[in-house]
Formats: structure tokens, C-alpha cells, sequence
């Protein structure tokens, strides 16, 4: 993430467990995993980041509001003492594996430095480079190469996997720099989802993937394995941007969710794109991609949307595009 200024963020995760039972009669859970780092006692001050906690603050208080229990939330943050390193982490995601079962909803939230780092598996890196969540205990060497303490795409990718492979559906937010990067090889390669027509199915993990999900892995969901979408702050190749009270994308995030645009993760598409959200111009172009049609969580629907209509002359134009599900 990056101060207005600018500067590299990373992720927030949160996980949480509120039952519900869907129309067919079977009981799922949502579970809200959200994760803040921005402390990082082991790098120099010019390192911290004071956004991640609000962030957490910000998006738990909205999320509650809209309808999530409070326990179904669990918050992992380098602020608390012992928390929010590589360790931690892993931990908290690898309990939300363990717990979720078929039919569950899942919110995977990261906010922190995002980073980049020679890959790990170079033929699946387009760039040679793989993306990384700084975590709490992140050291940098005298020549400026990340040692230890991260986390790198490939093992978020693994996790997302198991969490579709048990049949859950999973939403990834991450506010961060590099963000479109944790599951895309590059820029190019990132797809869009905002205009794809409603009703369409988004993207499945393969059982075998352990790196980047890719445009091959596209496929209508099958029976036991879940959805995939995805937000991200930023492209592969741009900085997330934040200020003194937090992170840019998640405040946008979070007036949309305050102001009930709920009836579909497309529906809060629009709302975090929407004037009203304050993204600002000099933000970076968030990137979405997935089944954008799908519930968000097992929140109430919010009111129906109306659209304005603009004449000029005898042109009449709505003010809707591709993000609100509507196409020429």
C-alpha cells in the first residue's frame, strides 16, 4: 500500500463463522478472515503503515453493520503482540481450511505491503517475478532483498485451492501493491471480470494448481468445488495507495457496504467504483475477475438500484456501464 504520497501495501485477511441455512436446507457458514500488517518491527520506520489497522477496523465495523456476525470475523494484525507474523498467518488461514466445509463463504481480506521477489517456480511467473504479502517479521538484507517473512503468491493460491476443493465459495480481497499479481503472472493476463454478462460462472482452481490462476482455468463450477472472485486495490504491475486513515480501495469498500450495495458482488462493484466512494483520480484502476454475480456472503440484499438518465438533444444516455451487470 501506499500513502497518498504513495507508498507499497499489502493485505488484510478475515475469517469468521456465521451459520445460515440456504434454500435447499443445508447449513453453511460464512467465515471472514481478515489480516493487517503494518507495524514491521523488523524494518525501518519509513516501512510502517498506519493504514492496515484502520483498515481492519473499518471493514470489520462495515461487515457487522451489513449483517456478519461479529464472531464469524477474526482479525489477524502485527499490532497485537504475537500476531501478524509469517507464522501467524499461515496459521490462521490453515484454520480456516480446516473449518470450512461444503457450501461455506469464505472472505479472504489482506492489507499490508505487497512486494515482488525472484519467483520460486520461474515457468509460471510470465515476468520471473512471483508477489508476496509482506508479513510482520519481514527482514530486508544490506542489498535490499526481502529475507524471510512473507508469504508468496503460490502458497495463497495453494490455500484458495483447498478452500474451493471443499466447496466453499471464495471471495479475495487484497489491498495492497502488486495486487492483481497474487494470483496473475502479469498485467496482460489479468481479466476483467466487471464486464462479463450476468449469470456467468467465474473462475474454478484446478485441483492441482499451485501456482497462478490462469485464464485456462476458467470452467463452469462442478459439484463439491467452489467459486472463485476476486478484488484487488491494483494491477500486477501497480502501487495500492493509502493515507493517514487508511487505505484507499478499503474505504471505498466500505461506504460501499455501508450504503446497502449488497444485492451482488457486481452490485458492489459498482458501488466501490461509484463517485460517491472517493477513490480519487490518482488511484490506481482496481481490478476485479470472477462470478461477480454471486451473493456477497449471506448479507441481505440491499434496495434495488435506480439509474439516472442524461438527454442531450435526443440522446438519451444511462448512467450504467459493464460494472452493473447492464451492456448496449
Amino acid at each position: 500500500m501506499v500513502p497518498t504520497k504513495a507508498v507499497g501495501r499489502g493485505l488484510v485477511l478475515a475469517l469468521g463463522a456465521a451459520a445460515l441455512v440456504w434454500a435447499g436446507g443445508v447449513r453453511a457458514e460464512t467465515r471472514v478472515l481478515l489480516v493487517g500488517v503494518g507495524a514491521y518491527a523488523s524494518l525501518p520506520s519509513e516501512y510502517r503503515l498506519s493504514a492496515p489497522a484502520h483498515d481492519l477496523a473499518r471493514l470489520s465495523s462495515s461487515l457487522i453493520a451489513a449483517g456478519v456476525p461479529a464472531v464469524s470475523i477474526e482479525q489477524v494484525s502485527d499490532a497485537r503482540s504475537g500476531q501478524g507474523n509469517r507464522l501467524a498467518i499461515l496459521g490462521a488461514i490453515e484454520d480456516l481450511v480446516a473449518k470450512t466445509g461444503s457450501g461455506d463463504r469464505v472472505l479472504l481480506y489482506y492489507s499490508g505491503h505487497g512486494g515482488q521477489r525472484p519467483a520460486t517456480y520461474p515457468e509460471r511467473e510470465p515476468d520471473g517475478l512471483e508477489e508476496v504479502w509482506l508479513a510482520g517479521d519481514a527482514q530486508i538484507a544490506s542489498d535490499g532483498t526481502l529475507r524471510g517473512g512473507f508469504i508468496a503468491d503460490h502458497e495463497i493460491v495453494r490455500a484458495i485451492s483447498r478452500l474451493l476443493q471443499r466447496g466453499a465459495d471464495v471471495w479475495l480481497v487484497v489491498d495492497a501493491c502488486y495486487a492483481g499479481g497474487v494470483t496473475r503472472g502479469s498485467t496482460d493476463a489479468i481479466v476483467k471480470a466487471v464486464g462479463q454478462p450476468a449469470g456467468r460462472r467465474g473462475h474454478r482452481l484446478r485441483s492441482d494448481d499451485a501456482g497462478l490462476i490462469g485464464p485456462d482455468l476458467m470452467a463452469p463450477d462442478q459439484t463439491g468445488e467452489g467459486r472463485f472472485t476476486a478484488f484487488y486495490a491494483a494491477g500486477a504491475g501497480s502501487l495500492a495507495l493509502a493515507d493517514s486513515t487508511g487505505s484507499l480501495f478499503t474505504k471505498a469498500l466500505a461506504r460501499a457496504l455501508d450504503s446497502g450495495r449488497t444485492a451482488s458482488l457486481r452490485d458492489l462493484v459498482a458501488g466501490t467504483l461509484s463517485l460517491d466512494a472517493r477513490l480519487g483520480p490518482d488511484a490506481p484502476r482496481p481490478v476485479f475477475e470472477g462470478d461477480l454475480d454471486r451473493p456477497v456472503l449471506d448479507l441481505v440484499p440491499g434496495p434495488v438500484r435506480r439509474f439516472a438518465l442524461r438527454r442531450s438533444g435526443t440522446t438519451v444516455t444511462l448512467l450504467a456501464g459493464q460494472e452493473e451487470g447492464i451492456e448496449v
